[in-house]
């Protein structure tokens, strides 16, 4: 969440149009939609330690090559890398979780591993803007750097497990095979989850790369001041207030039902969307609790969407499955932010009111998404 973090800073001095700042926040999910078909997939033939392993290296070096990126294309370049390298590493995680649990425990482990990518993208965001401030926007991407190889070494604590016949069977299969989901999509339980996931990223990443810049123009406003407060460091605070939103979130999901839970969430982040729409002038403080709620209604729903998807899933075809709900989720994370990009552009500009406006509308139709799909799935009494 480096260029979120310094998206302000880069606008001027690479002379960005907002439509070209989208693209550069959005093309990071495009890398991660193009390479996880292949990152997660590939653990259902080896094992998924490796995988991790080289993302990871992947996703430092991307991290460093944004250090010499010059305006848009490089920086888009670099970022497109740095997706590729998360790629590697989110579904296939999750897979490694996936087949050391089982039941509640499983359930459980997956809204705490959901929970767990939220505190790494709202640190990044704290750690960048913090950095950036005390020594310039470049340091923010070298210390993003660190994180990944920090993982490596941890791998070791995980142990091996025995790979299941049909995951054996599926290493000696063509290397195409590996890519065919119509086996995945002929199951509509993880279609359905699939689609709320689509809703899902498609405005949690929105509101994650424009969070930082919505901030700068309240408080830039006649009588806000934002306190003096690092817009960087709010956002990491709101994605950080997430973890144990989306923890409690999947632990109410296991009492009461997933379903019912999501469609919940989903209703009330269209509202809390709504709502910044209206007040995007307001009163600093008023705006920015209506932001920390929206970071909690937009991603505290994650872990209870993703335990649906895993519940749902053909054992032998997890990762697959894994990686076609990543892609198609990630896509969305792609088309989000461009989508808000798009929707300043079009409407005045980050420095118009009614352009945020639009933008929080535009926002607004992931959680829309999510919650139109249970109803027609679930139904609202489903447990």
């Amino acid at each position: 969440m480096a260029f979120p973090a310094v998206l302000p800073t880069l606008v001027p001095l690479w002379d960005l149009t907002e439509t070209e700042a989208g693209w550069i926040g959005g093309i990071y999910f495009a890398g991660y939609a193009a390479a996880v078909p292949f990152m997660s997939g590939l653990t259902d033939r080896i094992d998924g330690r490796r995988v991790w392993a080289v993302a990871s290296v992947i996703g430092a070096v991307a991290s460093l090559a944004f250090v010499f990126a010059e305006g848009f294309w490089g920086g888009l370049a670099a970022r497109f890398l740095s997706g590729v390298g998360l790629a590697g590493v989110h579904m296939p995680g999750l897979k490694l979780l996936a087949e050391r649990t089982a039941g509640p425990a499983q359930a459980r482990a997956t809204g705490i591993y959901t929970a767990a990518y939220a505190v790494g993208s709202g640190g990044s965001f704290v750690v960048a803007g913090l950095v950036a401030a005390a020594w310039g926007w470049e340091w923010a991407f070298v210390a993003g750097a660190v994180g990944p190889l920090l993982a490596v070494p941890l791998l070791l604590l995980v142990p091996p497990v025995d790979r299941p016949a049909t995951t054996a069977a599926a290493a000696s299969a063509p290397p195409l095979a590996m890519l065919d989901v119509r086996p995945v999509l002929r199951n509509r339980d993880v279609v359905a989850w699939i689609a709320c996931y689509v809703g899902n990223t498609w405005e949690v990443f929105a509101i994650r790369t424009w969070f930082v810049a919505f901030v700068v123009f309240n408080a830039g406003l006649p009588g806000n001041d934002g306190f003096g407060w690092n817009p960087a460091l709010l956002s990491g605070i709101s994605a950080l207030l997430a973890v144990p939103a989306t923890i409690l979130i999947a632990e109410l999901a296991v009492r009461v039902g997933r379903p019912r839970m999501v469609l919940a969430v989903t209703v009330a982040s269209v509202l809390v969307c709504v709502a910044l729409a209206v007040l995007r002038e307001a009163a600093f403080p008023l705006v920015l609790a209506l932001l920390l709620l929206h970071g909690s209604t937009s991603f505290g729903d994650t872990g209870s969407i993703a335990g649906g998807v895993v519940a749902s899933a053909d054992p032998r075809r997890r990762g697959l499955t894994l990686a076609l709900y990543g892609f198609c989720g990630f896509v969305a994370g792609f088309l989000g932010p461009l989508a808000v990009g798009v929707t300043l552009y079009l409407f005045g500009g980050m420095n118009d009111p009614d352009a945020w406006s639009a933008a929080f509308l535009v926002m607004a139709l992931g959680s829309a998404l999510g919650a139109v799909t249970v109803l027609l799935r679930f139904g609202w009494r489903a447990r």
